[in-house]
């Protein structure tokens, strides 16, 4: 569509000089057609004749510079690979690689997957209890607090830490929601053990939709739970972000005397001091996996962490820099949106890029949970109306 407008408006550009240049008898006349010209004032003709050419010469040369821009963009755009939400591309796991869970508490299988249990920060909570996945009491859909995103673009970053090219649990869920308006911008993590609702399936931890019904399916579950309406999705390895930092020249992160002794140690990273390091592709991805020395928390604060230091990178990279980036990132991403939709949202984003304000919060956070176990699993059981009620008053960009 943007293509046929362009070819008729540069069209018409084109038209109008040739008739001011090539027909001299004619003059566009005031409504809006041509017509013949009276002997009259030859210098006032003339006068109207440059400035019509002066302005369609500019409208030409906005036209055309637009369009390469479109084609460009749309090119970058385009690298990165569609999926129809539901994931179906022929790598994807079936229900029995992960178990069906048909019977409360049923949990898929975690071969190859390295499943820890986490356990929170807070040293108040009380001692983990077993819990049947039947005691669970969920609230009425109509009992919970509305969440009011209208007005935000919500993206949800999935991220897998693997290596194989199937998709496999989210080990990763980062919602970027986007005030438009403001130019206040909140990262919110959505752990991975969560037990919540799986629309059509038996109750489960948050990393499963993914792994069962793709985007779409981690859409609903997510409206279900939280309230919250994703706009669209991208799912990436964070393998991928080395090439990123390293073309980027390196991640800011300041690191604390226990991260740099796990690293050290555990981790076989060289090149690093407590307080504030230039991380190369490698030592960022290490610091990004680092759980043990405390939970699942602090995984996804150090994570965040790389993404707004990412940020300030970005926003100061110069153009080989951007190209060089779209060119390693966007190939090794995948998305249910539309060029269409991308390029809104860049259109969106990218002149706002120097003033957008970034806040960084996790979900649940201390107060907004139970620590369980059920089907012999550590997970957070959530307290949804609690914590709709931060998504909307805290959380979410105003």
């Amino acid at each position: 569509m943007f293509l046929i407008l362009y070819l008729i408006f540069f069209d018409c550009c084109i038209t109008i000089q040739y008739h001011i240049l090539f027909c001299p008898e004619k003059s566009f006349s005031e409504k809006g057609g041509f017509s013949d010209v009276a002997a009259g004032n030859k210098k006032n003709k003339k006068v109207r004749n440059v400035i019509l050419i002066t302005i369609t010469t500019i409208l030409t040369v906005i036209i055309v510079v637009a369009g390469s821009l479109f084609a460009v963009a749309n090119y970058y755009v385009s690298m990165i690979p569609k999926s129809d939400g539901s994931g179906g591309n022929g790598n994807d796991p079936s229900y029995e690689d992960y178990g069906t869970g048909d019977q409360p508490g049923q949990l898929p299988d975690y071969d190859d997957y390295d499943e820890e249990d986490d356990y929170p920060d807070d040293p108040d909570l009380p001692p983990m209890e077993t819990m049947d996945p039947a005691d669970v009491q969920w609230e009425t859909p109509d009992s919970l607090p509305d969440v009011d995103d209208d007005g935000l673009l919500n993206i949800m970053i999935v991220g897998q830490d693997t290596r194989s090219n199937k998709r496999e649990r989210s080990d990763t869920m980062l919602l970027i929601s986007i005030n438009p308006k403001s130019n206040n911008v909140s990262l919110i993590s959505f752990l991975r053990d969560m037990w919540v609702q799986i629309p059509g399936g038996a109750d489960n931890r948050l990393n499963v939709p993914y792994a069962r019904g793709g985007f779409e399916l981690l859409r609903k579950t997510l409206k279900t739970n939280f309230g919250v309406t994703i706009d669209g999705f991208f799912e990436c390895n964070f393998s991928s972000f080395k090439d990123v930092i390293n073309t980027l020249g390196g991640v800011k992160i300041t690191l604390t005397e226990k991260e740099v002794t796990y690293m050290k140690n555990s981790m076989k990273v060289s090149g690093i001091k407590v307080g504030e390091n230039l991380l190369d592709g490698d030592q960022a991805l290490s610091y990004a996996r680092i759980r043990k020395i405390d939970s699942d928390w602090g995984r996804t604060n150090r994570q965040r962490k790389i993404i707004l230091s990412l940020f300030d990178e970005f926003k100061d990279a110069n153009i080989m820099e951007l190209k060089a980036t779209a060119e390693k990132l966007l190939p090794k991403m995948k998305t249910d949106m539309s060029n269409g939709d991308i390029m809104s949202l860049m259109l969106t984003m990218l002149p706002k890029l120097s003033s957008m304000k970034l806040s960084s919060y996790s979900v649940p956070s201390s107060g907004t949970y139970q620590n369980k176990k059920i089907g012999g699993r550590a997970v957070l059981v959530p307290n949804l109306s609690k914590i709709r009620t931060q998504l909307a008053n805290e959380y979410l960009p105003k």
